[in-house]
């Protein structure tokens, strides 16, 4: 029931940390200097589409939300609303 489905929530990202750790071990070593960003304007003009992208989504993913539980309060109730607003 909905104790499983708790236990299930709290486990796993707690699994995602072993084939992280395997990977992470058998991975060779690199210098801090690896880290220092470099700017690629190339790159940039092709990662900005994604951000474009991306916004786009953080902004009509919301709004789709709203609509729909708007449409359900419609055709059902609040308290069903609630319901699937809580397993989605």
């Amino acid at each position: 029931g909905y104790h499983g489905a708790l236990i299930g929530l709290a486990l796993v990202p707690a699994l995602i940390l072993l084939p992280a750790m395997v990977i992470l071990i058998k991975r060779k070593r690199f210098a801090l200097s690896e880290l220092k960003p470099s700017w690629d304007k190339a790159i940039a003009s092709h990662l900005g589409k994604f951000t474009i992208m991306a916004l786009l989504t953080s902004i009509t993913l919301p709004v789709a939300y709203i609509m729909m539980r708007n449409l359900l309060a419609e055709h059902y109730s609040w308290d069903d609303v609630g319901i699937w607003q809580g397993v989605s």
